[in-house]
C-alpha cells in the first residue's frame, strides 16, 4: 500500500501519510505511530547510507573514480547524525531541547513525545538489528534489480563496474527523498544519467534503465492499490493501550 501512495506525493511520504492514517484510526497512539513510521523512515536512509558508504571505501581503495570524495560526503551528511542522535544521549537532548523552544500549535511538546517513544525502540536492540539486516537486504534487493534491467537491455557492463550501482542507486534514492518531485520523476531520470555516463553510460541506456525500473516499480505498487481498496481496518485487530499493557477489540 506505501509503494502505491508513494507514486502520488512529493519524497516517498505517500505511503507513511497512509501508514500512519490507518494504524491511528484503529486506536492506536497517533505519536506512537509516527514515531515507528519516522523510525522505519531513518533505518531506511541508514542502509542506503552504510551500502553506498561501504563501497565507496572499496573504490577509493581500488583506484577511486571521479566526484567519489563528493559523494562520500552525501553519504556522511546522512548517517554521521543519525548515529549521533542515536548513540549520544548529549546529542539528543540538545535536540529534544531546540524542538521544546517551538511553542506555536504545541509543536515542542508533540516532538517531545515522539522522541518518548523513540527512545522506547531504542532500547529494543534485538529487533533493531533485525529491522536493519531486513532493511540492507530489502534496499540490496533495489539495487541489483537495476543491475538486471540493465542486462535485459544488454548494455555492456564491465565487472569492475558493478560495483558503482552499490554508490549511485543508494544516492538516487537519497536524492528522491527531497520535496522537489513527485516519486522523483525526472529527478531520477536526470540524475541518472549525469552518474552512469562515468561508467560508460550513454544519455538513451541510462534513461531507459531509469525509466524501465520505475515501471517496474509501479507495477509491483499496483498489489498494494488492489489491498487498500479491499482493506477492511479495525476488523479483527486489537486497540494497544501501550500505557496500561491493556488490550481490548476494535469495533468495525
Amino acid at each position: 500500500i506505501g509503494l502505491f501512495f508513494n507514486n502520488f506525493l512529493p519524497a516517498n511520504v505517500g505511503g507513511d501519510a497512509v501508514k500512519i492514517y490507518d494504524v491511528t484510526k484503529i486506536g492506536n497512539d497517533p505519536y506512537r505511530v509516527f514515531a515507528v513510521t519516522l523510525l522505519d523512515r531513518v533505518i531506511g536512509i541508514t542502509a542506503l547510507s552504510v551500502i553506498a558508504l561501504g563501497s565507496s571505501f572499496y573504490v577509493l581503495f581500488h583506484g577511486g573514480m571521479l566526484n567519489l570524495g563528493t559523494y562520500m560526503l552525501v553519504f556522511s551528511i546522512f548517517i554521521v547524525p543519525l548515529v549521533l542522535l542515536s548513540s549520544s544521549k548529549k546529542v539528543s537532548k540538545l535536540v529534544r531541547k531546540l524542538f521544546s523552544l517551538i511553542t506555536i500549535w504545541g509543536i515542542g511538546n508533540r516532538f517531545d513525545q515522539i522522541f518518548d517513544h523513540l527512545g522506547e525502540y531504542k532500547r529494543l536492540r534485538s529487533l533493531l538489528l533485525k529491522l536493519s539486516l531486513l532493511s540492507l537486504a530489502v534496499q540490496a534487493l533495489r539495487i541489483t534489480t537495476h543491475i538486471f534491467v540493465a542486462k535485459s537491455l544488454n548494455i555492456s557492463i564491465q565487472p569492475a563496474s558493478y560495483i558503482y550501482f552499490f554508490i549511485f542507486i543508494p544516492l538516487l534514492g537519497l536524492i528522491m527523498i527531497l520535496p522537489i518531485s513527485i516519486n522523483g520523476l525526472g529527478v531520477r531520470e536526470g540524475t541518472g544519467i549525469l552518474l552512469f555516463s562515468q561508467i560508460g553510460f550513454s544519455n538513451e541506456q541510462s534513461l531507459l534503465m531509469e525509466f524501465i525500473t520505475y515501471f517496474v516499480m509501479v507495477v509491483v505498487s499496483l498489489l498494494g492499490a488492489g489491498f487498500f481498496l479491499t482493506r477492511n481496518i479495525g476488523k479483527g485487530s486489537k486497540r494497544v493501550v501501550e500505557d496500561t499493557g491493556e488490550a481490548e477489540e476494535c469495533e468495525g
